[in-house]
């Protein structure tokens, strides 16, 4: 199996979401390419830096050899890790997380919104556990991408959307 520019969208995405696994679990900047489905400049580099850092041959295309040592790697550390998965919040239909508010389950939130701000196109929202205007921001880009109201407050629904994502993404 090639990936490159004229593969289909799930394989390339399936690369991306690897080499981003690969580069957290490792810490290895370098490999963390958008999850995006296109076969992009960055996806490149990220193919390129993984190839040099492996000792095969730097093409920025993932050939047969690449896909499978990326794959074969990305397996070998998800088995040690044990996956995490986040809860929505109980389904009180009037359920919100309030902007000001200072707590644990604000961190959450902010944790989760960084990790999804690969998928979204929102910055990095600082973990202080205080539903900031930044934390709002990021949470109206969220709602307006998924067909929600975009409040910028974290209702009910809108806990419920981001945990569901969140797990489909990182929790397997």
């Amino acid at each position: 199996m090639f990936v490159n520019v004229s593969d289909e969208v799930g394989r390339v995405e399936m690369l991306q979401r690897m080499l981003r696994y690969i580069s957290f679990a490792k810490n290895e900047i370098g490999l963390r390419a958008n999850v995006s489905g296109i076969y992009d400049l960055g996806t490149e580099l990220a193919v390129r830096n993984y190839q040099a850092s492996r000792g095969l041959s730097v093409t920025g295309i993932a050939d047969l050899e690449t896909w499978e040592m990326i794959r074969d790697e990305y397996e070998a550390e998800r088995t040690l890790r044990e996956p995490v998965y986040i809860k929505p919040i109980p389904d009180y239909t009037d359920y919100e997380t309030p902007r000001g508010e200072r707590s644990d389950i604000v961190v959450i939130l902010q944790a989760m919104l960084n990790t999804l701000k690969y998928h979204y196109d929102f910055p990095t929202v600082t973990i202080s556990g205080v539903y900031t205007p930044s934390t709002a921001e990021a949470i109206r880009i969220f709602q307006s991408a998924n067909g929600l109201d975009a409040t910028g407050n974290a209702d009910r629904m809108t806990w419920r959307r981001l945990a569901d994502e969140f797990n489909s993404f990182y929790g397997e």
